[in-house]
């Protein structure tokens, strides 16, 4: 079993911070406002980009046979873009350490990297070099069991939203 990805268009009243807060990764039962925006997040327009199992990845340490290339990328365009490159060098220091090493970063690497880990890097703007980059994410070989969207389904959701701020969402 596993999760599909969608790539969501932020409509109003949705803001940045509440995508930030809908999409950090501890959230305790009874949140009130995570319903609420749950709501509203799933009647924001969307398109199907494809099945994965960030779970299954996890535990057994290998995207390759539950992450289609094709969803990694457009994770990764939707996420990581904006980021400076110090920052991005930052992140994968910290996602590769071990929990208690975390403290032996300075209180400036700290601040960043838990605000960058917290913020959920949302939403990204549509432009046409994302647009590209994700088409080009299709025409990739999917060597999972996983299905994934149709390009030209996915390519004109994105053309009709360009310069539209995008955000994708695993259900």
């Amino acid at each position: 079993m596993g999760a599909d990805l969608y790539i969501h268009i932020m409509v109003p009243p949705l803001e940045d911070a509440d995508v930030e807060y809908f999409t950090r990764p501890c959230h305790n039962g009874g949140d009130t406002k995570w319903d609420v925006l749950f709501q509203l997040i799933m009647n924001t327009p969307k398109v199907y980009v494809g099945e994965v199992s960030w779970l299954k990845a996890a535990l057994f340490d290998d995207n390759e046979r539950f992450v289609p290339k094709t969803i990694e990328i457009v994770n990764e365009i939707l996420t990581d873009h904006r980021l400076d490159p110090a920052v991005i060098a930052l992140m994968d220091r910290v996602n590769a350490m071990p929990v208690e090493d975390f403290e032996k970063l300075d209180p400036l690497e700290k601040e960043v990297a838990t605000k960058v880990f917290f913020s959920g890097r949302y939403p990204v703007i549509i432009t046409e070099e994302i647009i590209k980059k994700i088409e080009d994410a299709f025409n990739l070989d999917n060597t999972t069991g996983y299905s994934l969207g149709t390009k030209d389904d996915v390519v004109a959701f994105l053309r009709e939203n360009i310069n539209k701020p995008a955000f994708p969402i695993s259900w």
